[in-house]
């Protein structure tokens, strides 16, 4: 049999492996940021007109680019399976293997340009082990992360075609010219499945640097490669130059680590990722990482001082290797390059494993760089083959035990009792044995006081936030219970002093929802007072305070303080001009108070703004209100 087509079937035979492998896990629930984003998303609950796509396609607010390639795909998964996680899972993990296979096309692509033998053997190898990596399987089976697998299979799908019309442009004419079309189409769907998307040309840069090497027969390409050769650098001097423009993406308000402390603490994250991507010990992933210690200096905690230094070893062993084995330091760059985003200097959370998915690449292929250069000399290619497929198998176990216990029912509460330090593991493990706050699920005064455990532990290990406490409260109500005031004083404690929490504005909507009960152990004091709290924090602005003023506001109506209510509407609106949920919201009022010119103002307002037609039912339906108030003016 011909080698290339042995290459295939092994990696064919991977595909089927790294299918059973992650089956298990598609059997099991949402779980966190599933929750915000698709399960109680209304912006992507119906998908039957075009204006659905237009609505869905500009309701993203997860990032700069919105994301709404895979908002469109969550969408229409809802509108074909509902809210099935399995048929989520499945899609996900359909785009894994099919990463796999790009990925597998693309490194034979590259190993043949750099005169490697047996390079579709290797690449099969080195597909395989990212494949069958438990580093994938957050990207997998964490629903909401198809945004980061997406993502990946553009820039992938980009760096494939780059890379295959400029190993044959010196033969056809118009390659580098496609290469170059090629990348940059693919790079604009992965910004918007991903903002890392934006990464997809630094990547095309690494191959051209080691592989192509900046080499073209043609005057004009020649010189255009070599100022690519630096383009790094000349984006890096923009980029300061223009800092006044984006400095404001550097905003740590909602965080509890300064930039530096960020930067300390990324030093040992990636290191993490190194060891997890080359080392699979199980007992290392978690779709919770909250518990990561911040690093507050150098050597606090000393591991912090050690993880730079390791850092530094690994670009001294890309420079050193950059000539005698190009592979290593390829592998090295692609590695750094693929964290330069979410590792650095912006303000994300710290810690997130799928932020390893095609970074992780890099390793794989410094190992087998390693072993290329000198598997000669220090063991046979038979011993080689066999430590390789016994590799692969242990990767395939540890991802497959996984798997397993992400399909198991209970995934939330064997998660809470693993991370024991991780709030959101707790949270999550509470609000699982409570049924989802608002819901009106039965259980057992057994199943509730486990939750309440859990929600209390969550709530002492997030000194800043208030969700377990909005937990608490429901738990409460459903148990018919008074909520113990200190509990209140606490949450209005945590919101008037320090920075607000990062998902406050999720549980300000779960608290609208408790207060939709109209419970006699919730009362409209209780949520007054709490969002006073809020209101007088000086360092709540934008999204959060817009929503506590228009919560303040709609309970000043309903209390028949019209216009407190209505001047904290407009005070909403003034604070947030662009997003037009709360417009509507103040467009009604008026139209309620019979306040119709100005209601007027505002319909045509929100009309101008809304571009994509998102809440072109809301406009008309205030349009024809205001027509039932003036007939015949409008």
């Amino acid at each position: 049999m011909d080698k290339k087509y042995y290459s295939g079937l092994i990696f064919f035979g991977a595909l089927i492996l790294g299918a059973a492998v992650y089956w298990p896990g598609l059997y099991g629930g949402f779980v966190f940021d599933d929750y915000p984003n698709i399960v109680i998303n209304d912006n992507i609950n119906s998908l039957s007109s075009w204006s659905d796509v237009t609505r869905v396609f500009a309701s993203g607010n997860a990032g700069p680019g919105g994301r709404p390639l895979a908002l469109l795909t969550f969408a229409a998964q809802i509108a074909w399976t509902g809210l099935d996680p399995f048929y989520f899972k499945l899609v996900n993990l359909a785009i894994h293997l099919f990463n796999s296979a790009v990925l597998f096309f693309l490194v034979a692509l590259l190993l043949r340009e750099l005169r490697v033998e047996k390079f579709y053997f290797y690449s099969a190898a080195i597909s395989a082990w990212w494949l069958l990596s438990p580093v994938a399987l957050t990207s997998v089976l964490y629903v909401v992360q198809r945004m980061n697998s997406m993502a990946a299979t553009f820039s992938l799908l980009g760096l494939f075609f780059y890379s295959y019309f400029r190993s044959c442009s010196d033969a056809r004419p118009g390659g580098n010219f496609f290469s170059l079309a090629f990348l940059i189409i693919f790079s604009i769907l992965s910004y918007y499945s991903k903002e890392n998307g934006v990464l997809t040309p630094l990547y095309a840069w690494v191959i051209e640097i080691f592989v192509f090497q900046c080499k073209a027969r043609a005057l004009g390409w020649k010189r255009f490669f070599r100022f690519v050769r630096w383009a790094p650098l000349v984006c890096l001097m923009l980029a300061a130059m223009l800092f006044p423009w984006w400095a404001h993406l550097l905003n740590f308000a909602g965080r509890d680590f300064t930039l530096a402390e960020r930067l300390l603490t990324e030093g040992r994250a990636v290191w993490l990722y190194f060891i997890q991507a080359l080392f699979p010990y199980a007992k290392l992933f978690s779709v919770y990482h909250d518990d990561f210690q911040i690093s507050r200096g150098f050597f606090d905690p000393p591991l912090t001082i050690l993880a730079i230094a390791m850092h530094f070893g690994m670009v001294f062993v890309a420079w050193l290797f950059r000539r005698g084995a190009p592979l290593v330091s390829f592998g090295i760059v692609w590695f750094y390059a693929g964290h330069s985003l979410e590792s650095s200097i912006f303000p994300l959370e710290l810690v997130f494993e799928h932020r390893n998915y095609l970074p992780s690449i890099g390793l794989i292929i410094s190992f087998y760089g390693i072993l290329i250069k000198f598997s000669g000399d220090f063991f046979s290619r038979k011993l080689l083959v066999f430590a390789m497929g016994a590799w692969l198998l242990m990767l395939g176990t540890v991802t497959a035990v996984r798997a397993s216990a992400w399909g198991d029912p209970l995934y939330p509460i064997y998660e809470a009792d693993r991370k024991h330090d991780s709030s959101r593991a707790n949270y999550d493990a509470g609000i699982f044995l409570l049924g989802g706050i608002g819901e009106e699920e039965p259980a057992s005064d057994f199943v509730l006081e486990k939750a309440r455990a859990y929600l209390k532990r969550s709530s002492e290990l997030d000194k800043r936030g208030i969700a377990a406490y909005v937990g608490i409260i429901d738990l409460n109500i459903r148990q018919r219970v008074e909520t113990d005031r200190s509990v209140f004083i606490d949450i209005e404690r945590r919101l008037a002093s320090g920075i607000p929490h990062s998902n406050l504005i999720f549980s300000l909507v779960s608290i609208h929802r408790l207060m939709s009960k109209d419970s006699e152990f919730f009362t409209d004091e209780d949520v007054e007072r709490i969002y006073l709290a809020l209101l007088s924090n000086n360092e709540v602005r934008g999204l959060i305070r817009s929503h506590a003023l228009v919560a303040m506001g709609l309970l000043k109506l309903k209390r028949g303080e019209i216009d407190h209510g209505m001047r904290l509407l407009k005070e909403a609106v003034d604070e947030t001009p662009h997003i037009n949920e709360f417009r509507v919201v103040y467009a009604a009022a008026l139209i309620d108070r019979d306040d119709i010119n100005e209601a007027a103002v505002q319909i045509d307002d929100l009309r101008g703004r809304d571009v994509y037609g998102v809440f072109s039912s809301q406009i008309e339906s205030l349009s024809r209100s205001v027509d039932q108030k003036l007939p015949g003016k409008r």
